[in-house]
């Protein structure tokens, strides 16, 4: 570190120890100064030199002594280890905050290097406290990793595990346990190749979160599940602590403290990261139906502007809409047109009986007198007409076909939107009530077999009226088929697969439901004959807002938000959810597949065939 800088720090040491000082009783813990044996302000000088030092020259010999003393005897006051360090590292905080008001060129430099410096001390002070435990966890790594595998798929954990596979579960606990390992020693910041995507640095820590989050999250474990398994570490590691540190209490202090801080950060961690996906999944979500209701509206705009005519300051554009204006001109019309055909009428007929008449004068006379009668209704239509010439153009060009047509569009479109602006507007009340009013999901052992007949028996009234072939058929080893989810969740999926069969089935088709089991895992299908799915749209069907072109034409209603959520709920049941089609017209197959529940007890046989 340049001489200038040092010098600054020199410059404002009163002001920087008396921050420091005030930092320690507001944000540490306000007992540190009441005890003169423990801590001084003589201490606070010697170790803000000691700092500069090590700031300087990298010495951390006289620093690492008194932080080992202040360490080793701070119990004797209920001071923690975590107050000691807060106390080291509050001095960061304070040249901080000395720095950001200083009015030094130097500003942005020293808060740089006092950002790596910080990050280099907090990485040489964990690995101080932190590098016995990790080596001793590290000789018992394979009990650590077989105990933890073993206890997780557990009441005292969760249960929720029970669905995860035994290589996950081990992939798991190994991750989380080489990463509590970094933070023992203050590596969990170091850069590694991240495993998300390729070409990508990231630290260790952001690789662990973003393969842990995206396992977990997709899945349905609760922010709590995770951690708890997490967190479990530090109770399979308390009785090899004290094992290896039985008659030295300072030291089994120090290392139990520093496993709990580890975990404790770790989990922490998690929890953020998955708080921030689960809200980003949210607003992504929410974000896909405002642009379905806002891609719906636009064109009802647009239709509106042309049906209703725009004014642009002195430009016009007429609408197709009659105006009242034009419609009384219209009618006026009409009623000078009926008069003018009613006095024809009258003519034609005197004219008729004047050409049967023998006295030719009286017939000249009476066709004399028809005329004169009929010229002031024309005259008046006429100049009516004439008077209003331009409202007569723009009604010739509002009333015709091709007007209509447009206008029976517009009201076509203003009806769909409304229709999908209402299903969607609903279903995001409905997520935010469910958000406001939500219950904690309960997890529990169902009978899928029990549940697929159900659903199946729901929909055969809706079969029968458009006698449809409505076929069950369960291929299941043992009779009784479990699963581990949340009912009220996992039962839609199945109901909507057979309604949507149903649905999309022309009268007279078919639609068989099967359930199949193997060793570990229940498939259900429905295979139908109906629409089927276009060529080349698979991959939109569980999309959300997405509809296959000729779901759309053979049934309007629908807000593309289904499905969609179907197959989300089944991958946080661990399972998977697909669709199979020759292509439109010719039927479609959907698929859920999910792990069997055999219970905690086998879960544990498994775990310990497997240790």
């Amino acid at each position: 570190m340049a001489s200038e800088e040092l010098a600054f720090l020199h410059r404002h040491k009163d002001q920087i120890i008396k921050k420091w000082r005030d930092y320690i009783v507001t944000s540490v813990n306000p007992d540190f100064f009441r005890h003169r044996e423990f801590v001084t302000e003589e201490i606070l000088e010697r170790m803000f030199t000691y700092i500069c030092q090590a700031l300087d020259e990298h010495h951390y010999y006289d620093l690492n002594q008194v932080f080992d003393y202040m360490v080793d005897t701070a119990h004797e006051h209920y001071i923690g280890i975590r107050d000691v360090r807060g106390f080291l590292f509050g001095f960061i905080d304070a040249t901080m905050d000395v720095i950001k008001k200083s009015d030094t060129p130097l500003k942005d430099y020293l808060h740089r290097r006092l950002s790596t410096f910080n990050a280099e001390l907090r990485q040489v002070y964990s690995e101080r406290l932190g590098r016995p435990s990790q080596e001793l966890l590290t000789r018992e790594r394979e009990f650590v990793l077989r105990k933890w595998q073993r206890d997780l798929p557990s009441g005292a954990v969760s249960r929720h595990f029970t669905v995860v596979s035994k290589e996950k579960l081990r992939e798991f606990v190994e991750r989380t346990f080489d990463t509590a390992m970094l933070f023992l020693t203050g590596q969990e910041d170091k850069p590694v190749p991240s495993r998300k995507v390729e070409g990508q640095m990231v630290t260790a820590l952001q690789d662990y979160l973003d393969e842990t989050v995206d396992f977990f999250e997709p899945r349905g474990f609760a922010i709590s599940d995770v951690e708890r398994a997490i967190s479990h570490l530090e109770e399979i590691a308390e009785p090899i602590l004290y094992k290896a540190y039985r008659d030295e209490p300072d030291a089994y202090r120090r290392a139990l403290w520093v496993i709990h801080a580890a975990v404790r950060d770790l989990a922490l961690a998690f929890s953020e990261a998955y708080n921030r996906r689960l809200m980003t999944n949210f607003y992504e979500e929410v974000s896909v139906m405002l642009h379905r209701i806002k891609n719906k509206i636009s064109p009802v705009t647009g239709f509106l502007q042309t049906v209703l005519g725009t004014q642009w300051e002195d430009v016009r554009q007429e609408g197709m809409l009659v105006t009242v204006e034009e419609m009384q001109v219209f009618e006026r019309l009409q009623e000078l047109r009926r008069r003018a055909l009613q006095e024809t009428l009258k003519a034609l007929d005197v004219v008729e009986k004047a050409l049967h008449s023998e006295d030719k004068e009286a017939l000249f006379e009476q066709v004399r007198e028809v005329v004169n009668n009929l010229r002031p209704v024309y005259e008046e239509l006429r100049n009516y007409a004439k008077e209003h010439l331009e409202i007569n153009r723009a009604l010739s060009e509002k009333l015709n076909a091709a007007t209509i047509g447009t206008i029976t569009e517009f009201l076509q479109s203003a009806l769909e939107c409304g229709e999908t602006t209402t299903a969607l507007a609903k279903e995001l009340q409905d997520i935010q009530n469910d958000l406001i009013k939500r219950k904690p999901p309960v997890w529990k052992p169902i009978r899928l077999d029990e549940l697929v007949r159900t659903a199946f028996h729901e929909s055969e009234p809706d079969a029968k009226q458009k006698s449809i072939e409505y076929k069950l058929e369960m291929d299941t080893k043992d009779g009784e088929v479990m699963i581990f989810g949340v009912e009220r969740e996992i039962k839609r999926p199945f109901v909507q697969v057979i309604n949507n069969a149903i649905k999309y089935t022309p009268e007279g088709g078919k639609v068989w439901v099967r359930l199949k089991t193997d060793d570990s895992t229940v498939t259900f299908s429905v295979q139908d004959t109906g629409i089927g799915i276009p060529k080349g749209e698979e991959a939109g069907v569980f999309e959300l807002c997405v509809r296959c072109s000729n779901a759309q034409e053979f049934n309007p209603e629908g807000s593309g938000t289904g499905l969609y959520n179907d197959r989300k709920t089944v991958l946080q049941h661990n399972g998977e959810m697909w669709v199979e089609s020759e292509g439109e017209g010719k039927g479609a197959t959907f698929y859920i597949r999910l792990p069997i529940y055999r219970g905690e007890e086998e879960a544990n046989n498994n775990n310990n065939a497997n240790g």
